[in-house]
């Protein structure tokens, strides 16, 4: 009857001895485990929470200023125009008035200067990152494991002259957008009207060749003084800086811009003096003769 009982599958065994301290050592160790689990999980979620308020905390402080170098150059040089530098500031650029652009060191050496070859009879009147003829253009080579970052500036227009301004007046300022497939101008011309030229490439699938296609027309309601024009990098929009008022256009369609709105940028007692894209043009940097700066979405 005993051995009957002990042979039939669903009886009980009784873990004695050795088989006892087993279980229960795997048990502590499951138990142990899964407690050392629970407190990492918490831990990874406190982590997670001060990173979130580490990276919120810079928008609800003050920002500040603080001048690093001072860069000199001959007096004699005509007057600044553009100034800026690579994305790592590891090279700085100034264009003159002459077209004369060069390149310093963050620690004032001058590095290389260009000057480009202009027609006679002709002065420049403006400059822009994009500009009609040339653009500075960085290039980063890593000789020996140093990252080397080279200046250069290209001709843009060097297998063919760029013309916007059909009716061959003068170019008294503008702004200049660029791509692979079109390239957008606005200027004013000695009349003081605004213009807007878009120039569309196209591939000819029988030559293989780029055919471009001209738009063009005049810019409504533009102010009668302008003292600053700006164009995003995607040609969509272009912006005229007239006072304390900035004139937001619509340019998508060249053939008939529209003009979006109208900020008004006003402080009390105090001038807007400048105003500039910041990366991705997602925004605008504003500054005012008291020194704040202020920036619009």
């Amino acid at each position: 009857m005993d051995s009957q009982l002990s042979s039939h599958p669903s009886a009980t065994r009784i873990l004695t001895g050795k088989g006892v301290g087993r279980r229960a050592l795997t048990d502590k160790l499951t138990a142990i485990g899964v407690s050392v689990g629970g407190v990492m999980v918490f831990v990874a979620l406190l982590l997670i929470f001060f990173y979130l308020l580490y990276v919120v905390k810079p928008i609800f402080d003050g920002a500040s200023v603080t001048p690093r170098v001072a860069v000199p150059y001959e007096q004699n040089t005509a007057p600044a125009l553009m100034v800026g530098s690579d994305e790592q500031n590891q090279v700085l650029y100034r264009v003159g008035a002459d077209g004369q652009i060069l390149f310093y060191k963050p620690t004032g050496e001058l590095l290389s200067h260009f000057t480009p070859e202009l027609p006679a009879g002709v002065t420049v009147a403006s400059a822009r990152p994009s500009v009609a003829l040339y653009r500075i253009e960085f290039g980063v080579t890593y000789p020996q494991n140093v990252r080397t970052v080279t200046p250069k500036v290209r001709n843009l227009s060097a297998d063919a002259p760029l013309v916007v301004n059909e009716a061959g007046k003068a170019i008294e300022a503008f702004a200049f957008g660029r791509n692979d497939s079109k390239m957008t101008v606005a200027f004013r011309d000695a009349d003081g009207s605004w213009h807007l030229v878009r120039l569309e490439g196209v591939e000819n699938l029988l030559t293989e060749e780029i055919e471009w296609s001209r738009s063009a027309s005049r810019l409504p309601d533009a102010p009668t003084k302008v003292e600053q024009q700006l164009m995003t990098p995607d040609q969509r929009q272009l912006m005229l800086r007239s006072g304390n008022k900035i004139y937001v256009y619509n340019i998508r369609n060249a053939d008939e811009p529209t003009l979006q709105q109208v900020i008004d940028a006003s402080r009390a007692k105090h001038q807007l003096t400048s105003v500039s894209l910041l990366s991705g043009a997602s925004s605008l940097l504003l500054s005012y003769s008291d020194g704040m700066l202020a920036q619009y979405f």
